[in-house]
Parts: C-alpha cells; structure tokens; sequence
C-alpha cells in the first residue's frame, strides 16, 4: 500500500495529493496528456473514472491544481475512481 493511501473498504482505499495534467504513454500510439495524482513522496497515479474517457476527461480536467481526497482502487496502470458525488447516476 502506498504510503499516501489510507485503509477504506474492501480493496478501496483514499489517497490524498494534487492533481496535475502530464504526458502519458510518451513514445507509443497512445501518447497523451492526462489527469494524474501526485502524491505527497512525488510518485503518481494515472487517474481513471468509470466510464470517463482515457484520452479526456473534463470532469477530471476540473479539479487540476487542487489538492484532494479520492477513493478508488489501485489497478496496475491507474488509480479507478469510485463514483464522484457530483457525478450523474444511471
């Protein structure tokens, strides 16, 4: 578990850093800027919502230069947002 990250429930868990718009995926087909949480120790985390775009996500491109909490899930390559509070629900 990062060292940012506090307990949540099941394979959740909080973390805690600013989000910032850098290059991804640099030297492939998929190279883009995207939306990432930068943790207190400088190490980040690819952010991702459900269903959101992976290329764009303007709903992830609203909360750049604030610091904030989000809960989710670790995956491999990015950190899965749970649902955000302003989100519509189906």
């Amino acid at each position: 578990m990062c060292a940012a990250s506090i307990p949540a429930d099941d394979d959740r868990v909080v973390l805690e850093g600013r989000v910032e718009k850098r290059p991804l995926g640099q030297g492939s087909k998929s190279a883009h800027e995207g939306m990432v949480l930068v943790l207190a120790d400088g190490s980040y985390r690819v952010l991702r919502r459900p269903g959101g775009n992976a290329m764009r996500d303007p709903v992830l491109e609203a909360l750049e230069g604030q610091q904030v909490r989000l809960r989710g899930r670790i995956r491999p390559n990015f950190f899965l947002l749970d649902p955000m509070d302003d989100e519509p629900s189906d």
